[in-house]
């Protein structure tokens, strides 16, 4: 049986880059400054985790 060598990433990944944060409020602000331009849906998803936070 061959052994899957990718990586699990967890924890407060950017949706769009995979960039790393440390909470989710680094991860709302990266998404803001980074990716202000990019696919809005993502972003309204942010919004409503912060809403259930």
């Amino acid at each position: 049986m061959a052994e899957d060598s990718a990586e699990v990433k967890e924890g407060f990944l950017c949706p769009l880059c995979l960039k790393d944060l440390q909470s989710f409020y680094q991860l709302q602000g990266h998404y803001e400054e980074e990716h202000s331009g990019d696919n809005r849906h993502v972003g309204g998803q942010l919004k409503n985790v912060s809403v259930t936070m």
